[in-house]
């Protein structure tokens, strides 16, 4: 049995270590919204806080958060 191989279009994915996060959401201005719980999740709307953060998606000059809730990272 013969396998073909097709190229695959190459992407980055960036990652942050959670020792690193507060000092990432600071410099990107988002760590008091998150703090003051006025952040919300992209899919669902609920409030994002440290505890709930999971993902953190960069689209252009925007940056989106997803919660933790399983429905919302199965939309990633």
């Amino acid at each position: 049995m013969d396998f073909v191989f097709k190229k695959r279009k190459r992407s980055s994915v960036k990652a942050v270590y959670e020792d690193d996060l507060v000092t990432f959401l600071q410099a990107n201005n988002l760590y008091k919204p998150i703090i003051e719980g006025t952040y919300r999740c992209r899919h669902c709307g609920n409030v994002i806080t440290i505890e709930s953060l999971e993902v953190v998606v960069p689209t252009g000059t925007i940056i989106t958060m997803v919660c933790n809730n399983p429905k919302c990272l199965s939309q990633i």
